[in-house]
């Protein structure tokens, strides 16, 4: 069974910039002729703008796929809307690449999942308040605590009254070396 090539790039999934590349920056580009290389993928891609990497993409029936990174994410987008056409007619498809999976996209898909399942929302916003608002009220309350015995023990009183005598110290000086200064000898 062959894909029409416009659908290639929505049936390769899991597709991600390469490296540590942008992925605002990288496209995924569908459809070359089979043989195609990567330098000749880089050159025909650079007619949008400047190609800073190129690396063979997956394949769904043996077209050459290639993740093409930009140096800006306008080329990346130019390219998405541009119609094309590589040598003999071969019309050329572009997506961006996917996302990266995070710890983050984790979690909020974990508590997605979560509320599909149970059907409410108002359920995990009462399990959170329930049990992680108080968690945190009374942890921020501990440290509130710890600064106010901090601020009325001895060695705050201990620092407030050296922090004065250093004080009183530097204006007696400046005034001892006023004197000396400006008096008649």
């Amino acid at each position: 069974m062959t894909v029409n090539p416009a659908f290639i790039p929505k049936e390769l999934t899991d597709v991600y910039a390469p490296g540590n590349y942008d992925s605002n920056c990288s496209i995924l580009a569908c459809n070359f002729p089979t043989g195609t290389s990567v330098e000749e993928c880089s050159n025909f891609m650079s007619w949008i703008g400047p190609v800073v990497f190129v690396e063979e993409g997956p394949s769904l029936q043996r077209e050459a796929n290639f993740i093409v990174v930009y140096s800006k994410p306008e080329f990346a987008v130019k390219a998405t809307q541009e119609e094309l056409v590589f040598n003999e007619g071969c019309r050329v498809h572009c997506r961006f690449v996917d996302a990266k999976p995070t710890v983050w996209g984790n979690i909020t898909n974990f508590f997605q999942g979560i509320d599909q399942q149970y059907g409410a929302s108002d359920q995990i916003s009462n399990f959170i308040n329930d049990t992680a608002a108080p968690a945190f009220y009374s942890t921020s309350n501990q440290v509130n605590e710890g600064i106010q015995n901090i601020l009325s023990s001895d060695v705050s009183n201990q620092m407030a009254q050296g922090f004065s005598n250093f004080s009183n110290q530097i204006k007696e000086s400046v005034a001892y070396a006023t004197n000396s200064l400006y008096s008649p000898m």
